[in-house]
């Protein structure tokens, strides 16, 4: 496991089996609360195909929805289903991997939305835009040239879904595979404080 205020990434990998991942799950919480305290946390729950259905997908996500009502500093735990069981060194490689392929210049930006945490209204003075911001989300349709980097952190994302990426703690964090524009903007609010959106290219 590794933490960071408030952010932390959960990686049985080997050191729990499915059979008792639940209590690995609460020791690992209650470590975290020991140490941190921190509220706000968001956890990121790197596990394989093959583990999510040993577990039973509806029984683990039940799972991790009881420890986020059970730790009240818990934000919430996303899961980050892969291929196949990662180090915690290459669960963090492939988010920065993640951010680097959807950060390219050539790529198509006319899809893009940046999220900021301020609405119009409560920007500080007249001469305050969306370019002297630094935006706190950005929303991306995948296309087919994103799913090699997004699969490797989601393995059930296609081509069409919407994806979120933000940044917390200094640490970058993907969401799960969203259908419409709509939830993925819905995201950036609940998870990243998104006050408005922006679409660089295009029409808002």
């Amino acid at each position: 496991m590794t933490q960071k205020t408030g952010f932390m990434i959960l990686n049985p990998g080997t050191l729990a089996t499915p059979l008792n991942f639940r209590a690995w799950l609460r020791s690992a919480l209650v470590q975290y609360d020991k140490e941190q305290g921190q509220l706000g946390v968001v956890a990121l729950l790197f596990v394989s195909t093959h583990y999510v259905s040993a577990i039973g997908r509806k029984k683990l996500e039940k799972m991790l929805h009881g420890a986020v009502q059970k730790y009240k500093w818990l934000k919430v735990i996303e899961l980050m289903e892969t291929p196949k069981a990662l180090s915690d060194d290459e669960a963090e490689v492939f988010v920065e991997e993640l951010l680097a392929s959807m950060s390219k210049g050539d790529s198509d930006v006319a899809g893009i939305y940046l999220g900021y945490e301020r609405a119009q209204e409560q920007e500080p003075g007249k001469g305050t835009s969306e370019s002297q911001e630094t935006p706190v989300c950005i929303i991306n349709r995948i296309k087919e040239s994103d799913l090699p980097a997004v699969t490797a952190v989601h393995s059930n994302y296609a081509e069409g879904d919407w994806s979120v990426v933000g940044e917390i703690d200094n640490r970058q964090a993907l969401s799960h595979p969203l259908k419409t524009l709509e939830e993925a903007m819905q995201y950036g609010r609940d998870f990243f404080g998104v006050k408005r959106y922006m679409e660089p290219l295009g029409d808002a």
